[in-house]
C-alpha cells in the first residue's frame, strides 16, 4: 500500500515538474508573449493575427471617382479588403519615400488629406490593418495638390515657400492739353516781293502840247462834226 502511494507521488511530482520546465517555454504560444533567459526579459511582442490583402489604391483625381476641389487638399480612394479593420494612409514628395502619414484613418474606403502645398506633387500609398498586423502598401499614385501658392503646413509643421513680392502699380502720368481761348493771336503777313500798284488818289496826268499843224486839224474836224 505504501509503495502505490510511494509511485503515486513521484507521478504526481514528475507531472507538476514537467509543467513547470515547458509551459515557461511556450508562452508564446498561450498568451501572445515570448521570454528569454532570465525569464524576467521580455523579448518583442508577437502579434498572431493574419496579415490583410493588399489594398487597390485607385488613381487620385480619377474623373469617375469624388474628389476635393479644396485648395491644399488630395482625396484618396481605394477597394477595401474583406480582413481589415483600419488603414493606414502614407505619403511624401518623392516617389518610394514616405515622411508623412496617418496611422489610423478607420474603416473607410477614401480619405481626404488636407494641408499640402498647392502645385507641389505628393505620392500616396495605402495599406490596411487587421488589429495588430498591417498587411502591404498598395500600389502608388502621384497628385499634384490644387490650388496655388506654398504657404500652408504639412504634418503638423509649418512649411512654404517665399511670397512673391508685392508690386505697387506705377503712378499714372496726365498730360496737360494746352487750353483753347476765344481770342485768337495776331498774325502779321511776311511782306511780299515784287512791284505793288499805289492805292489812293490817281496822280494828274497833263495832256501833252499839240504842234501846230495839229491844232488846225483839231479845228476842222470840229467845224465838220
Amino acid at each position: 500500500m505504501n509503495l502505490s502511494k510511494n509511485i503515486l507521488k513521484l507521478v504526481v511530482a514528475s507531472v507538476v515538474v514537467g509543467v513547470l520546465l515547458i509551459i515557461p517555454k511556450n508562452t508564446d504560444l498561450s498568451y501572445g508573449y515570448s521570454w528569454e533567459n532570465p525569464p524576467e526579459v521580455n523579448k518583442p511582442w508577437i502579434c498572431m493575427n493574419s496579415a490583410p490583402d493588399k489594398v487597390i489604391l485607385y488613381q487620385p483625381g480619377h474623373p469617375l471617382l469624388p474628389k476635393s476641389l479644396v485648395s491644399g487638399e488630395v482625396r484618396l480612394n481605394w477597394l477595401k479588403v474583406s480582413n481589415a479593420d483600419k488603414y493606414t494612409v502614407a505619403y511624401g514628395v518623392q516617389p518610394g519615400t514616405y515622411i508623412y502619414g496617418v496611422n489610423n484613418v478607420g474603416n473607410s474606403d477614401n480619405f481626404t488629406v488636407s494641408y499640402l502645398n498647392p502645385g507641389q506633387t505628393y505620392y500616396f500609398v495605402v495599406r490596411g490593418v487587421n488589429g495588430c498586423k498591417p498587411g502591404a502598401w498598395s500600389q502608388e499614385w502621384s497628385a499634384v495638390a490644387p490650388g496655388t501658392g506654398r504657404v500652408s503646413y504639412t504634418g503638423g509643421t509649418t512649411t512654404g515657400g517665399t511670397l512673391p513680392p508685392v508690386v505697387s502699380p506705377a503712378p499714372k502720368t496726365t498730360v496737360q492739353q494746352p487750353k483753347k481761348t476765344d481770342t485768337q493771336p495776331t498774325v502779321t503777313p511776311s511782306p511780299k516781293t515784287g512791284y505793288q500798284a499805289p492805292v489812293g488818289t490817281p496822280p494828274t496826268v497833263n495832256p501833252p502840247t499839240m504842234g501846230f499843224w495839229q491844232k488846225v486839224g483839231n479845228w476842222f474836224s470840229n467845224i465838220f462834226k
